[in-house]
């Protein structure tokens, strides 16, 4: 009926259709054929469960009804694995990094865990209870159990609300809604930094740059382990060896390229939905070319107003090559941004000891 809305939720993916009288629109999306297939509204449901794949669904109804026109691609797993290796193909051709670094060389930083605004988060979420009384590996990742479930997913961002974990968790409880990757890895690195680790979210690109697609995670570093270690609260994953040893993420990329086995965590869900463990793969893939983070590590660093904000990327040698070793400055609504760029992993990926 006119003035209706049709959701859709498939996956990771989801949205909805309003029934109206203006047509023409077309949206695509490409899910997992192994992934159930839910259309909605407000008196019925139709749930369709893929038996064989690639299939191609499509709904529509006449154009004067003026509903969107959705259609859906179900991927079957030949399908990511050929996605997988293209991606570590792309990677393969600039498999090094080199030595240059920034302009002006400055050192990472990480806030104490006695900041007021780190033990407010504490305090208020028992993230020592969360954490539990565990090794370090365990603590480690309880909080990102933690972070991947206290909001869901949702692939926008929250407009008007400051970047830290108080005001997104908050807002997301108000508005019974979601956070993109960067907010939900703002929200574990916080708490990561108020139990004491150091930790960094590390925006993660495709060498496209017309690709605006891009994945946030976490690094956390061990002190038992002597390594960062990838944690990524958007899927409640980690990236493992064959031996199960949680990897950092430049040793993530390291072994794609060289072929070598990875393995996922048994946790890796989406919104507590199933997530193909081939899907996860070739997305992460394409997002390993190059990286971003802060060069300071702290509460609300992103919307703070009337400071300064360095961010560091890190680009693979030989990838515009005229970036490296030089600093751009750009102002926004709050505070100036200072970029650096570097071929230089060590500096990149240095301990924080």
């Amino acid at each position: 009926l006119c003035g209706d809305s049709v959701w859709y939720r498939v996956g990771e993916y989801s949205g909805s259709t309003p029934v109206d009288y203006s047509s023409g629109k077309i949206d695509t999306s490409n899910i997992h054929a192994n992934e159930d297939f839910i259309l909605y509204s407000e008196t019925d449901t139709v749930i369709i469960k893929p038996s064989s794949a690639p299939v191609e669904l499509l709904t529509v109804c006449p154009p004067d009804t003026g509903i969107e026109i959705v259609i859906f691609h179900l991927d079957d797993d030949a399908t990511y694995i050929k996605k997988y290796q293209e991606k570590v193909e792309v990677l393969r051709q600039y498999p090094d990094f080199g030595n240059t670094p920034p302009e002006d060389y400055k050192t990472f930083t990480y806030s104490a865990p006695d900041d007021s605004d780190l033990i407010k988060l504490r305090e208020e979420y028992k993230l020592d209870s969360v954490a539990g009384d565990g090794g370090e590996i365990e603590r480690i990742t309880n909080l990102l159990h933690w972070a991947s479930n206290i909001v869901r997913h949702e692939d926008r961002m929250l407009e008007n609300v400051p970047r830290n974990a108080l005001d997104l968790i908050a807002s997301c409880v108000k508005e019974n809604r979601g956070v993109n990757c960067r907010m939900k890895a703002t929200i574990l690195n916080e708490a990561y930094l108020a139990m004491g680790f150091k930790s960094r979210h590390v925006t993660c690109m495709p060498a496209d740059t017309a690709d605006r697609d891009c994945h946030v995670i976490n690094m956390v570093y061990s002190d038992s382990l002597g390594k960062w270690l990838n944690m990524d609260p958007s899927f409640d994953a980690c990236f493992m060896d064959s031996a199960r040893n949680i990897l950092s993420i430049a040793e993530i990329r390291q072994m794609m390229i060289n072929g070598d086995s990875l393995i996922l965590n048994d946790e890796l869900n989406y919104n507590g939905g199933s997530r193909s463990v081939l899907r996860h793969k070739s997305y992460i893939a394409k997002n390993l070319f190059r990286f971003s983070c802060p060069l300071e590590s702290e509460f609300g660093y992103e919307t703070l107003e009337n400071e300064l904000q360095i961010q560091i990327y890190l680009n693979p040698l030989g990838y515009d090559e005229k970036y490296v070793g030089k600093t751009y400055q750009y102002r926004n609504e709050n505070n100036k941004l200072i970029k650096y760029f570097t071929d230089n992993s060590e500096y990149f990926w240095a301990a924080p000891y």
